[in-house]
C-alpha cells in the first residue's frame, strides 16, 4: 500500500469519526432540549393548585421560593437517556415552582385588596355612626 493510499484511508477515517461523534453530540444535545421542554410543558400542565393560593391568601408567598417540588413518578421516563432525564427534572421543577409562585403572589394580592376594602368599608361605616 502506498503513502497516498494511507494518508487518503486515514483522513476518510478520521472524517467518519469526526462525524459519528458529532452525530453523538447532537442526539445527546436533542435528547437535553427535548427533555426541558417536555419536562417544562407537565410542569406547566400540572402546575399549582388552589392550595398555593390560599397560601399565599394566608399572607405568606414565600413558602414556593422554600419548597422544592417533587418530579411525578419515572414511569415515563422508562428508556430515555440520562440527559433527557436530567433535562425533564429541572424542567418540570423550574416550570411548577413558577406556578407555585405565581399563584401564591395572586393570593397575597387578593387578600390584602380584601383587607383594604373590608377596612375601607369599617371605618367608612365608623365615621359616618358618629
Amino acid at each position: 500500500m502506498s503513502t497516498i493510499t494511507k494518508i487518503i484511508m486515514f483522513v476518510v477515517l478520521a472524517f467518519f469519526m469526526f462525524s459519528v461523534h458529532t452525530l453523538a453530540q447532537l442526539q445527546t444535545e436533542n435528547d437535553y432540549y427535548q427533555g426541558k421542554l417536555d419536562g417544562e410543558n407537565e410542569g406547566k400542565a400540572k402546575g399549582a393548585g388552589a392550595a398555593w393560593f390560599f397560601i399565599g391568601c394566608a399572607g405568606t408567598p414565600i413558602w414556593p421560593y422554600i419548597l422544592e417540588p417533587d418530579v411525578p413518578s419515572a414511569a415515563s421516563l422508562i428508556g430515555k437517556s440520562p440527559q433527557y432525564i436530567m433535562a425533564y427534572n429541572e424542567g418540570y421543577k423550574s416550570a411548577v415552582k413558577a406556578e407555585r409562585v405565581k399563584k401564591a403572589w395572586y393570593g397575597c394580592i387578593a387578600s390584602g385588596v380584601t383587607y383594604i376594602a373590608f377596612y375601607g368599608v369599617y371605618f367608612i361605616a365608623l365615621a359616618a355612626a358618629y
